[in-house]
């Protein structure tokens, strides 16, 4: 089941590379907070003009009893709808990626991965400076977690959970 969902995913975002036509790229610097990545920070490419391909990495800072989180992403995100008249460019996307969550603390190390597929939306502030809200969810794939004894578990886990977030983003 992981591994049909793992291929889909790649379809998904190798489809718009078979469609790529000559384009002169943007870059996308994406900082925002959203849940379960907590805070992140990211670079997007727009490699034709209604796709960009993302990476991200984010982190809750926190290092206390319950320890740290962080979350690499990979997104690919298709954009739809008419161009906005003023800055020429579509403003909603849907969103598929996949997100590995590292969990840290003194006592255990867990490690999860997600299939994430949300909806975003851009609200230009500027020509090149947008506020971007997330909705959607993600699909629990796997977990692998080690305690201090080195004895590997495999939790329970809530199979879909929701994705949202905030996010900030600036074209170069």
């Amino acid at each position: 089941m992981y591994l049909k969902i793992t291929l889909l995913a790649a379809l998904v975002s190798l489809a718009g590379f078979t469609n790529a036509q000559p384009y002169n790229n943007d870059i996308d610097v994406i900082v925002g907070v959203s849940v379960p990545g907590i805070y992140h920070a990211g670079i997007g490419l727009h490699y034709i003009p209604s796709a960009r391909l993302g990476l991200s990495f984010g982190s809750d800072f926190k290092n206390d009893e319950n320890g740290t989180l962080y979350e690499l992403a990979l997104i690919h995100s298709i954009y739809f709808g008419k161009p906005d008249r003023k800055i020429r460019k579509k403003l909603w996307a849907v969103n598929t990626g996949i997100s590995f969550l590292v969990e840290q603390s003194i006592h255990e190390k867990s490690t999860a991965a997600y299939f994430d597929f949300y909806f975003i939306r851009k609200i230009p502030i500027t020509s090149k400076i947008f506020i971007q809200p997330e909705l959607g969810a993600s699909y629990f794939l796997f977990e692998h977690l080690v305690d201090e004894a080195e004895i590997v578990t495999k939790g329970i886990r809530t199979k879909i959970i929701p994705k949202i977030g905030l996010s900030l983003v600036f074209k170069i």
